[in-house]
Order: structure tokens, then C-alpha cells, then sequence
């Protein structure tokens, strides 16, 4: 049983920060860091005939592929409604990493924060500033998106450049941030709202396959559908960092669950209509066709011409910014939350004395990202598997946590309570794309995996000494 003491601390809405966020700012945190350049990318990648000979592994069939978006966007929802429950009793900064403090110990919250500084957060930001200068270069030099590469030093110096300036320009304060999340959101938004329009009114296209397969063999359907799972899982990723400024939030009790269900909702909706939209114009051999490339902008293009693909194009650089703004602005909440707690670089619990940010931990946020894109072989596509599979493998441990501090605080107030079944049901989905992960992308989920490990052994060494003395 805990301690009143205990549970007024948690619940307490005393902090260092302002409180600058309303409904509309946590919803477009939420969907504005969940729609970056995914959504026009992977379905490719997904539709790919299987061939286990080579580790090629996908569902090369509209019906199938629309599917694993629909029960994907379900799966992130019962996450973020597992998560829901957490955040509205626990509105801290730092978020999941307070959850797993408070249910398993300084041990399990230094591994998530750990990881979410050195792959998930800086891993996500590097990849998706690899997208935006790939989209920018393309409107620059007018030159094909699919013909760029991540590697070519244009584009890094524009990832570059858009990592550094976003990162400055939210350390003057999180209504900063804010302007730009909304306003990109709404943007972004509304351009993928656009083409789903066009779509409807554009003549639909014989797929060129069968729209669900006639015979069905287990053993190439279940991993083929856990691959594509990884893809359309990224591409949904990042709800989660709204809750890392759980402190920021006006009533965040109420604000933070409405926030997650409406921004994962929207999300969803509009990326199950996005990917119709393709299987709908685009013949189902053009989508495999087009891995490594981006499927829509060669939709837009089917539909408008050149200035279809502009479109898109233009779309892709304001979304991917967009995206990058909302991850850059969140991540050092946790990084700020550890360091309080003695477990990382002490200087990142110093909050800027005017703009009330954790400024310091931005700043070296943008250290680590900036050189995850410099270093050779980071690329976009090499990126977001092992970072998926680090981040999925903490969300699980999370939501066996939930469960860990109903009994542990059975009187902490829970104003919002989710049914039983809901985090079991996402605990089972979790698992399964864990295990098909590792079955399909065995290198990539082994690189997440060693980096948890090394966490492990890094706090086994040195933990003590950091609880200590709050320095390395």
C-alpha cells in the first residue's frame, strides 16, 4: 500500500515548466509526430512478394495489405489507451520513463531512457530528417525523390540544418513548438485529405492481381504480415511523446487521454483512406515496383501529372518537418526526468531560466542525431527497424507495468480507467510483432537488442556512482 505522501507526489501538478498546452495542442502533438513521410513510403516495402530463400517477406495483395493498416492503427490505439491510463495518473515529465520508474525500479527506467536517447528518439529523428532532405533536395535541384539517395551530403546537410534549427527554435519555449506543430499539422493534414478527394474521382484501376489470395499457406502468411506489420507500425509511431510532457499539459488528467485517442484516431483514418487510395490507382505490380521509391508520389502523378508529384513531394518536406518538430520538442522531457533522478548527464535537468525549457537536453538530443546522420550507412530505411523493435519491446514492458501499479498504488486516483482486456489484447500484439521481427529482420532486431543490453551493463557499472554523485 502506498504512502499518501507517495501518491500526492505523483499526482501533483507542481513543476518547473509552464503550462502551455490545451486539447488542440497535445491532439496535434500527437497526430503531427505520427505522420511524417511513412505513410507515402511503405506500402511499397509491404507489398512485396514473399521469397524466404532471401529474407524477402511482405503481402503482395491489396485486401491483405489494406488489412495490416486497419489492424495496426486498431493495435496503436489499444497502446495508447493502455498508456491513457498512466498518464492521466501520472502526469509527469518524462512519461513512460516515470511509468516504468514507479513499476519496476531506476534499473528498467534507466534501460527505456537509455534506449530512447541513443536509438528510439535520436534514431527516429535522424531518419526522418533523411526524408525531409531528400524531399527538399528534390524541390531544389528538381530532380526525382526516388533518384536521391540519404547519403549524398546535400541531403544530410539539410537534414542537418533542419535538425539544429528546429532545436533552437524550440528551446524559446514550448508555445514556440506549438505554433509550428499546429500549423504543419493542419498542412499536412489537409494535403493527404486532398489527394484521398482526387482519388474518388479518378477512374479505379484493375489491380493486376487478386485483391485477397485464393489459397493461404501459413507459413508464408504469418511472417509476411508480421513484415509488413514493421512498416505500417513505424508509420504510426510516435504517439507517445505527447506524454513526455505530461507536466506542460493544462488538466492533463483529461487532456492527455482525449489527445491520444483523437490524434491516434485521425491518424488511423487517414492512413488506411491514404493507402486505398494507392491500391486503387496504382496497379499492385507498379506498388511493388516502386520499394526504395515513394508509392505517392507516383499516385499523385498517375492522377495529376508532373504537378502531382510536386505535390506530393512538397507534402512529404512539410510533413517530415512537421514530424521532426514534435519529436525534437518532446524527447528531452524524459532526458530531463532522468537526470533529475541522478541516472543521466546532470546538466540535462536544467531548465532555461526564461523560456522554461529543457534546454540543455535539446541541445544534446541534437548532438547524438546530427551524427546519426553524418555517420555512413545511416540511412532511413536501415534505421527504423531496430528502432521499432527497441521501441515495441519497451512499450510492452510498459503496459505489463499498468498492471504492476494497479496493485502496487491501488489508491492512486485513475481518472481514466481502461478495461482489463485492452492492454492484454495490445501486451499479445506486441508480443507477435516482436517474435516475427526477429524472424524476418533477425539483423536489424539483434542491433536493438545489444543496445538494451549495453544499457544494462552501462547501469550495472556505473549506477551506483550515479545515483551518488548525478555525474558520469
Amino acid at each position: 500500500m502506498a504512502s499518501s505522501t507517495k501518491i500526492e507526489s505523483l499526482q501533483s501538478e507542481q513543476t518547473e515548466f509552464k503550462k502551455g498546452l490545451g486539447l488542440f495542442d497535445a491532439t496535434t502533438l500527437v497526430a503531427g509526430s505520427m505522420i511524417g513521410s511513412g505513410v507515402f513510403v511503405v506500402a511499397s516495402g509491404m507489398m512485396r512478394s514473399p521469397d524466404p530463400a532471401h529474407g524477402i517477406w511482405g503481402v503482395p495483395y491489396p485486401g491483405l495489405m489494406l488489412l495490416v493498416w486497419v489492424i495496426c492503427g486498431v493495435i496503436t490505439l489499444l497502446g495508447a489507451l493502455s498508456h491513457a491510463e498512466l498518464a492521466a495518473s501520472m502526469p509527469k515529465a518524462g512519461g513512460p520513463y516515470v511509468f516504468l520508474r514507479e513499476a519496476f525500479g531506476s534499473f528498467w527506467a534507466f534501460l527505456y531512457g537509455w534506449t530512447l536517447f541513443f536509438a528510439i528518439q535520436t534514431g527516429t529523428i535522424a531518419g526522418v530528417a533523411v526524408a525531409f532532405g531528400r524531399a527538399s533536395y528534390a524541390l531544389t535541384s528538381h530532380q526525382s525523390f526516388a533518384t536521391i539517395s540519404g547519403e549524398v551530403w546535400p541531403v544530410r546537410l539539410l537534414a542537418v540544418g533542419c535538425i539544429v534549427l528546429l532545436t533552437i527554435w524550440n528551446i524559446f519555449g514550448i508555445r514556440k513548438g506549438v505554433i509550428i506543430q499546429n500549423f504543419f499539422t493542419v498542412l499536412k493534414v489537409g494535403a493527404i485529405v486532398a489527394l484521398i478527394a482526387l482519388a474518388f474521382r479518378s477512374p479505379q484501376v484493375d489491380p493486376g492481381t487478386t485483391v485477397w489470395p485464393t489459397t493461404i499457406d501459413w507459413s508464408i502468411l504469418v511472417p509476411g504480415f508480421a513484415a509488413a506489420m514493421i512498416g505500417a507500425l513505424w508509420a504510426y509511431d510516435a504517439w507517445v511523446n505527447v506524454l513526455f510532457a505530461g507536466e506542460e499539459v493544462k488538466n492533463a488528467k483529461r487532456t492527455l487521454p482525449l489527445a491520444l485517442i483523437l490524434g491516434t484516431s485521425i491518424t488511423a483514418i487517414v492512413y488506411c483512406l491514404c493507402n486505398y487510395v494507392y491500391v486503387r490507382v496504382l496497379p499492385v505490380a507498379n506498388i511493388q515496383h516502386l520499394h526504395g521509391a515513394i508509392v505517392g508520389i507516383e499516385a499523385a502523378r498517375v492522377m495529376m501529372g508532373g504537378r502531382g508529384a510536386l505535390f506530393i513531394t512538397a507534402a512529404i518536406a512539410c510533413s517530415t518537418f512537421g514530424c521532426m518538430n514534435g519529436i525534437v520538442l518532446l524527447g528531452p522531457r524524459a532526458f530531463y526526468a532522468m537526470a533529475k533522478d541522478r541516472l543521466f548527464f546532470h546538466q540535462m535537468a536544467k531548465i532555461h531560466p526564461v523560456y522554461q525549457t529543457p534546454a540543455v537536453a535539446l541541445a544534446i538530443q541534437m548532438v547524438w542525431s546530427v551524427l546519426l546522420v553524418v555517420l555512413p550507412g545511416q540511412t532511413y530505411d536501415k534505421l527504423f527497424t531496430y528502432v521499432e523493435f527497441s521501441a515495441f519491446l519497451f512499450y510492452g514492458i510498459t503496459v505489463v507495468g499498468l498492471f504492476v501499479l494497479r496493485h502496487k498504488y491501488p489508491d492512486l486516483p485513475r481518472p481514466f480507467r481502461v478495461p482489463t482486456l485492452i492492454p492484454v489484447v495490445y501486451f499479445v500484439a506486441v508480443t507477435f510483432f516482436l517474435v516475427y521481427t526477429v524472424k524476418t529482420q533477425p539483423k536489424e532486431s539483434l542491433m536493438g537488442l545489444v543496445l538494451v543490453l549495453v544499457g544494462a551493463v552501462v547501469y550495472l557499472f556505473i549506477g551506483k556512482k550515479v545515483a551518488e554523485k548525478g555525474v558520469y
